[in-house]
């Protein structure tokens, strides 16, 4: 076996015993089967801007608010990836 096959093997031997104790321990803590509202809510009292907005999104549209925030992080993720790589243009190291 070469070296490249040991380590697809051990990624999956490894991949497969973290599977086989993190779903357990997922369902150990019990209550997965209830239907639980979330009570939680955002205060909005002293709020203002768009920091009203997104506690009020919070507090009534928690689906669009989950919505915006991923939609937020993705864009953000690749700006800091244009400005890394105008960096490491910069610098002199080229993608190959």
């Amino acid at each position: 076996m070469n070296s490249r096959n040991a380590r697809w093997l051990l990624t999956g031997v490894i991949l497969a015993l973290m599977l086989a104790v993190v779903i357990p321990a997922a369902y150990a803590g019990g209550g997965h089967g209830e239907d639980v509202a979330i009570s939680e809510t955002v205060d909005t009292a002293g709020k203002s801007g768009v920091g009203l907005f997104l506690a009020n999104l919070y507090n009534d549209q928690r689906l669009l608010y989950a919505l915006l925030v991923t939609g937020t992080m993705a864009v953000l993720g690749m700006f800091v990836a244009q400005v890394a790589d105008l960096v490491l243009r910069v610098l002199g190291a080229q993608r190959k």
